[in-house]
């Protein structure tokens, strides 16, 4: 997938020195946007020391990197995860201790705004308030969350949108690299398609453009869109350094590019018309997609077998299966039917037989990988326990009615 990209970065209406950086590496498939912070310059030595120091690991890695362009399996998809981890708490490390060696560096640090492609892939790292959008078919998806005190005001409704727009806190950051001697970025894989823009900006440019604003001032350019972008903060003031990187992956038609966007679009529409998932945003739908995988079930395959214990949900995106108990047929799955859902809380025996009548394609969720999504992510944990809470509670509902019945 044939990628172009472009990037500015301005000092602003205000600040006497920019300690926004940048890298844009399409060799790499690296793009990165850093917000220093510190006094005596410090916020730019840190930015740059970001920057740097994870295009050059990034390049001893380019091994694994090309192998998974090629073959995005879920194994090596987690393998390179813990790579970026790793690389920025490696990072981290050495801006902490650089804002310790030089007492003018003292406190110095920034935050990460981060696209890893590869293939028809990307990983997106973030620390920090600096953040990354998704562009796709005339929508904007924001991929990040900022690290602000403001946004966890927000979140436990401390105060409202427009209270977080004037709040006079707003630019406390919550984790940046340099805090500390190790930080935890956000990690999320994301499937790309021929169309897809990403979009990595400081804040500098958010501070003054709301969400509902940013596509207004897209032009038909790369370049284009990302100086207007800037020039549009500028008018409004531009009180922050402001950097606008944008990346397009272009598209082509292949039938091997037009299967995946295919696909893409597939997994994205089924997982969200499923009740356990509707109520998702695109983030969060996307971090249930990052830890499925496809399977291929050929004829006359069992894919899960009446009184055994298993531990996967199971979702048709092609193909069909006959459901049985006992040897009798009860039903017939086809695309956008799921089964097995029960067995990411419990090993309860399974209540039927499964069995593909053609080639099923599926996407499987497996109880562990669920687990630790839950685990480290808050919001969609809240979002699936309430669907089985109002699940279970309907079903009680139902048994009260027919006690009722039942008595009278």
């Amino acid at each position: 997938m044939a990628i172009q990209s472009f990037a500015l970065t301005d000092i602003g209406n205000v600040r006497k020195h920019n300690e926004d950086f940048f890298v844009l590496d399409d060799n790499l498939g690296l793009y990165i946007v850093c917000d220093g912070m510190g006094g005596h310059c410090a916020g730019e030595v840190a930015s740059r020391m970001v920057g740097e120091s994870l295009q050059q690991l990034l390049q001893k890695d380019q091994g694994i990197l090309q192998e998974y362009s090629t073959s995005a399996l879920l194994d090596l998809r987690e393998k390179i995860k813990h790579h970026l981890e790793d690389f920025v708490m490696e990072t981290c490390q050495k801006v902490w201790d650089e804002s310790h060696r030089v007492e003018q560096k003292k406190g110095m640090g920034t935050t990460l705004a981060m696209a890893l492609v590869s293939g028809q892939n990307a990983f997106i790292v973030h620390i920090g308030d600096s953040r990354v959008y998704l562009i796709r078919e005339s929508q904007l998806h924001q991929l990040t969350e900022d690290h602000s005190l403001v946004n966890e005001l927000l979140k436990n409704g401390t105060i409202t949108p427009d209270e977080a727009a004037t709040h006079p806190k707003r630019n406390v950051i919550m984790r940046a690299i340099g805090m500390g001697p190790a930080v935890t970025p956000d990690i999320l894989h994301l499937e790309l398609k021929g169309g897809d823009q990403l979009l990595l900006c400081s804040d500098g440019l958010t501070g003054h453009l709301g969400n509902n604003e940013i596509l207004n001032f897209l032009k038909p350019t790369l370049k284009d869109s990302v100086a207007n972008l800037i020039s549009e903060v500028k008018k409004r003031g531009a009180k922050d350094n402001v950097t606008a990187l944008m990346i397009s992956m272009g598209g082509d038609s292949s039938p091997r590019q037009k299967e995946h966007t295919g696909l893409v679009n597939k997994k994205l529409q089924t997982l969200g018309k499923i009740p356990l998932f509707s109520e998702f945003n695109f983030n969060q739908l996307s971090k249930i997609l990052e830890i499925l995988e496809v399977k291929i079930y050929p004829v006359g395959m069992v894919l899960i077998t009446e009184d055994t214990v298993g531990d996967s949900m199971f979702i048709i995106l092609q193909g069909s299966a006959n459901v049985t108990k006992n040897g009798h047929r009860l039903n017939t799955l086809r695309p956008g039917h799921y089964f097995g859902e029960m067995a990411l809380i419990d090993d309860a025996p399974r209540s039927a037989t499964v069995t593909s009548l053609e080639s099923v394609k599926c996407l499987t969720l497996e109880r562990t990988k669920l687990f630790n999504l839950l685990k480290k992510d808050m919001d969609v944990a809240n979002k699936i326990y309430w669907f089985f809470l109002n699940t279970l509670n309907k079903r009680l509902r139902l048994i009260e009615q027919e006690l009722v019945k039942l008595k009278s």
